[in-house]
């Protein structure tokens, strides 16, 4: 049997990595249609008109069945001629507005972040579906049969890329149709090696390089693009593209949607911009490179991860070099994350004699502040400024 193939979605209005994204660029192709007048009524007699008419002062039950029965079949003729226009009025109703969102458009979603971005820009048209429950990694994420089960039905996904989903492919083959559509943050993106930018560990970076995950083109990328804000910008605009191609019936309300949420990123960028241009100190030790981005964007410098990937501890000499970075930067924090287990960060802090804070790069619907997109940054600078201010 020949394995399907979803369609990958990479159109998009301007990638935004250097500035801010322009507004979203389409027109709304919702439908108006104009009806026909109404035909116009002819007035019948009064019931109590029929029902007074006497002669000589009795009442002729045969003159009265007579009209009765001449009225009832006009009311007939009346209730059909409603019905009717109710049915024309209707049709153009149908014809001049966007369907209800009856049918909402599901949508599987790999990580939190991505998912609360769709909701944002879909609305009440779409129901998503996040991959990897919270608390979980993603780099060590297998679906369980029931997601493979609930990834059938789905028609839009909406994914990282570079090889985070390194079980995507086979998920796909195995359930999705050929109509799936399939949004990836990466696309438009200068990607990072997982290995690159931490001058502390630089000397073991060339001899100890990530083995990549057998097919994934962006071998040894670092696909923590999400962290990035103006990334998730040019990932909206994507989004609410594919949306449109999936239900152009909605795409002045999919634009009116993105256009209010491209303004909540602009605002948490200049936001982000401010709060950074007071840290004395740029550089930072975090526990793995999902910063990476974060830090290109806005002028910070990673000088040192403790694990370039999950499962991989760190030797001696690195941990050496890390706490000597440490010294030499002034930093007075390590950041953890709440996916990983802490216990070397926790160690390299006690020896060095500096904190352990937490950054999230994933949060999730149950945390409070970080159950949405913005919401999750806003608590990551708070982390931030703790440590570098």
């Amino acid at each position: 049997m020949k394995p399907q193939v979803a369609r990958v979605f990479q159109r998009q209005s301007n990638p935004g990595l250097d500035g801010h994204p322009p507004g979203f660029p389409l027109d709304s192709q919702g439908m108006t249609g104009h009806g026909p007048k109404g035909p116009n009524y002819r007035r019948f007699p009064s019931r109590e008109a029929l029902r007074s008419d006497k002669i000589h002062g009795h009442l002729s039950t045969p003159l009265a069945s007579q009209m009765l029965a001449s009225h009832a079949k006009q009311m007939r003729a009346k209730s059909a001629i409603v019905l009717i226009l109710f049915v024309a009025l209707n049709s153009i109703w149908s014809c001049s507005k966007p369907p209800p969102f009856g049918d909402k458009i599901k949508v599987a979603a790999s990580i939190f972040p991505l998912a609360d971005i769709v909701r944002n820009v879909g609305g009440d048209l779409v129901e998503v579906e996040v991959l990897i429950p919270p608390g979980a990694s993603p780099h060590v994420f297998e679906p369980t049969p029931e997601a493979f089960r609930k990834f059938a039905q789905t028609r839009l996904f909406v994914m990282v890329g570079a090889g985070l989903e390194f079980w995507a492919q086979k998920l796909i083959t195995a359930t999705a149709g050929e109509d799936l559509v399939v949004v990836r943050a990466i696309d438009g993106v200068h990607l990072l090696r997982v290995d690159e930018n931490h001058p502390a560990l630089q000397k073991h970076q060339a001899e100890d390089r990530e083995v990549p995950h057998e097919g994934d083109e962006h071998q040894g990328s670092n696909p923590h693009v999400w962290l990035d804000p103006l990334v998730v910008e040019s990932l909206a605009q994507r989004i609410a593209l594919a949306l449109i191609e999936l239900s152009p019936e909605h795409a002045q309300d999919l634009r009116q949607r993105l256009d209010r949420y491209l303004e909540k990123l602009n605002d948490l960028d200049e936001t982000i911009r401010e709060t950074v241009r007071q840290f004395p100190n740029k550089e930072f030790v975090a526990f793995h490179p999902a910063w990476s981005y974060f830090a290109r964007r806005y002028g910070l410098v990673e000088v040192a991860v403790i694990q370039q990937s999950p499962g991989r501890e760190p030797t001696p000499k690195d941990l050496q070099k890390i706490i000597q970075a440490i010294e030499d930067y002034g930093i007075k924090a390590v950041f953890a994350e709440p996916q990983l287990n802490p216990s070397a960060a926790s160690a390299i802090a006690s020896e060095a004699g500096v904190k352990v804070l937490f950054l999230d790069p994933l949060g999730g619907p149950d945390l409070l502040g970080r159950d949405s997109y913005i919401g999750l940054m806003d608590y990551n600078l708070e982390i931030m400024r703790e440590a570098m201010l």
